[in-house]
């Protein structure tokens, strides 16, 4: 479903499952704070409705809309998550993109950042603890969208991967598609690990099959800042020539 904001003019693409079939949710538009009443798709009238509601009406809430306005809240606002929202709560299963500023964050020159898909919880607490030690300022992804929009501002240092079973799931194909599809100047900027069961981070093919610069196993996540010191003086070592020859060409451009 595809509403407008009245109050901004902000457009959000909203997953119809999302909404109770049973009438209507209310929503806060995360730009302006604006509050709206939707009507679900096949709800009594038939059609998608947004309808405006007075911003001081923050007392009235339908039933299953709570999770609606929280997931979006949480969107808004993920410059100040961590990531440590469980898979199944409403900030995970809501599925909204803003099309003008999703991903709108700036951080401070010099800061190192990263972005992290893992579906199972603990591993992405474990990662963000070890992520931290090594001062990056952890964001946490669930869908290729999410990253596409945050690279829309910014290019983060590191992508980490975890796949849960034996194969991707469709999530994880669509993020390493997105990201095999980069242009080689940005690519090369990023470190990308995926973390399987079977990942093993001497198998440069098992690598290159997927497009990344390292697999690992979730075992190696207790090790992961040695690891990624590591990691990264290996791709620094590989991609130092086209990293001289790309600069001195931007020189000689400007």
């Amino acid at each position: 479903m595809n509403i407008t904001c009245s109050g901004c003019g902000k457009k959000y693409r909203i997953d119809d499952s999302k909404i109770p079939l049973s009438g209507k949710v209310v929503m806060k538009c995360p730009g302006c704070g604006n509050r709206m009443e939707i009507t679900a798709p096949d709800s009594a009238n038939g059609m998608n409705t947004a309808q405006d509601m007075a911003s001081d009406s923050g007392s009235y809430t339908s039933p299953g809309s709570e999770g609606m306005e929280t997931g979006m809240q949480d969107k808004n606002d993920h410059s100040e998550n961590t990531g440590s929202a469980s898979p199944g709560s409403a900030s995970a299963q809501t599925s909204m993109l803003e099309d003008d500023d999703s991903g709108l964050e700036f951080f401070e020159p010099g800061t190192k950042t990263a972005l992290v898909f893992c579906p199972d919880y603990e591993a992405m607490k474990q990662l963000q603890e070890k992520l931290k030690e090594k001062e990056y300022e952890v964001r946490q992804v669930s869908s290729a969208g999410e990253v596409q929009a945050r690279f829309r501002y910014h290019v983060y240092d590191l992508i980490v991967l975890y796949q849960s079973g034996p194969e991707p799931e469709d999530r994880l194909q669509e993020i390493l598609n997105w990201i095999n599809n980069m242009g080689m100047d940005v690519r090369r900027q990023i470190l990308v690990i995926h973390i399987s069961i079977n990942g093993n981070r001497f198998d440069t093919m098992q690598a290159f099959s997927l497009g990344v610069d390292t697999c690992l196993s979730p075992l190696d996540i207790a090790n992961f800042p040695d690891i990624l010191d590591k990691v990264n003086n290996e791709r620094e070592a590989r991609y130092m020539v086209f990293n001289e020859c790309l600069a001195r060409v931007r020189d000689e451009v400007t």
